[in-house]
This record gives C-alpha cells, sequence and structure tokens, in this order.
C-alpha cells in the first residue's frame, strides 16, 4: 500500500493546434475501376495545383495507409496547410478527362482519431 502513496500524476494540457491534421479521405469515380495509391496521390496533387498553382501547391502531404478496394486514404498534412488541402480536395471534379469526387470522411488532429468512427459503431 506504501508504493501506491508515492504515485503521483500530471496534468498535461495541450494549448494551441498541433502540428500535423489528419484526413480520411475516399475517393468515387463512376467507373467502378482500380486505383493505385500513385493515381490516388497524382490526382490530389493535381487538384491542389488547380485550385493554387504551381508555388501554392508547394506543401508537403503523407498517405500513411492506402485500401485499394475502397480508394480510402490516411493523409497527414501540415496544420498550416491543412485549409489548402481540404478545399482543394473540396473542389476537385475531374481528373484526365474523368469525373471524380473526394469525400472527407474524418479529420482530426489525433492520428489514433481516426480509429474508430461513431457512424459505422454497431452495439450488440
Amino acid at each position: 500500500m506504501s508504493a501506491m502513496a508515492n504515485i503521483t500524476y500530471q496534468r498535461t494540457v495541450n494549448k494551441g493546434h498541433l502540428p500535423y491534421m489528419y484526413l480520411k479521405v475516399k475517393l468515387e469515380l463512376e467507373s467502378d475501376c482500380q486505383v493505385t495509391v500513385l493515381y490516388f496521390k497524382s490526382t490530389i496533387v493535381a487538384a491542389v495545383k488547380q485550385v493554387f498553382g504551381e508555388i501554392g501547391s508547394s506543401f508537403v502531404f503523407d498517405i500513411l495507409q492506402y485500401w485499394e478496394q475502397k480508394r480510402e486514404a490516411i493523409i497527414r498534412v501540415r496544420y498550416s496547410d491543412f485549409v489548402k488541402l481540404q478545399s482543394s480536395l473540396t473542389m476537385c471534379g475531374f481528373y484526365s478527362g474523368k469525373p471524380c469526387a473526394f469525400r472527407l470522411l474524418q479529420v482530426s488532429s489525433h492520428l489514433i482519431g481516426l480509429a474508430v468512427n461513431s457512424r459505422e459503431l454497431t452495439v450488440t
């Protein structure tokens, strides 16, 4: 019991934003075709260039996980570039002459926040 008496807890409060934002994104196409991770990323880069030009699109984002069957990905982007990426994905309508749309399924400042989706949770 004496060992439990020596335990102290430290409360940590984070003020301000975290350095990265995480997005779970789905690419929707009219045709039911397989999309590689390279095509997925090049579609995002083209969308950002279309909205912000060559200089405005010079930020880095990472695809951390990609599911080819569902055409979904988890993307990491710096907090300062998050609005650019989000607006570019929203404005994207075509790529290589094919109609497409990006759906932002989840957005979080913590990666673990994308682990569970309360809308898809089934309680038994």
